[in-house]
């Protein structure tokens, strides 16, 4: 029987749908694997198929036709964090360094804030600030303390992969409210992943 959820995969659909939903569950790699018992290394090649469609899915007009960050390149550790409606949007800013802030603020005036993964500190470029000069406390800065302690529990993450744990971490608060595991077979089931 064709697996209609990861195209190309070696394992049953009813394996991959458990899979999706511990994924859903934010459970690691090595914990997924001890519960279907699938190896490591086969869990991780389908969490990433997971990871890319969510990516895929998300990835901001500005980057559809040069996905660099997706495709080869190494990931960019500066993020630009945009705020609408209740919902974040992250979009890697490649090729800048911290000291560019004001640069990025001038291309990007309606960004609010730049996420720095290798510091693992988050720069505000608006004003959202109290009488006293201390952060205000926002969506912004709720969603930065949320996806901090998040990565912080892989205990450091590869260059090359970030950008897809950003992106899932930008998804998975996104739909907080929503059910995850409708979305994300809506999302596998439309790409060929």
């Amino acid at each position: 029987m064709t697996n209609r959820l990861l195209k190309g995969a070696h394992l049953s659909e009813r394996k991959c749908r458990e899979i999706i939903h511990l994924f859903r569950e934010d459970l690691n790699a090595t914990q997924i694997a001890h519960v279907t018992h699938v190896s490591r290394i086969t869990v991780n090649s389908y969490l990433k198929k997971i990871r890319m469609a969510i990516a895929a899915h998300n990835l901001p007009a500005q980057l559809i036709n040069s996905q660099d960050t997706v495709n080869g390149q190494e990931s960019p550790l500066l993020y630009g964090v945009f705020r609408n409606y209740k919902r974040i949007q992250i979009i890697p800013l490649q090729g800048y360094e911290i000291g560019a802030l004001e640069e990025i603020h001038r291309l990007y005036p309606e960004m609010h804030a730049v996420i720095d993964f290798g510091n693992w500190r988050l720069h505000r470029l608006d004003n959202n600030l109290h009488a006293n000069g201390s952060p205000a406390m926002d969506e912004i800065s709720g969603f930065w303390g949320w996806i901090k302690s998040r990565l912080q529990k892989f205990r450091g993450l590869h260059r090359n992969t970030i950008y897809l744990h950003v992106k899932e971490s930008e998804f998975r608060y996104n739909h907080r409210d929503d059910s995850m595991e409708d979305h994300l077979q809506r999302l596998l089931f439309a790409n060929d992943y």
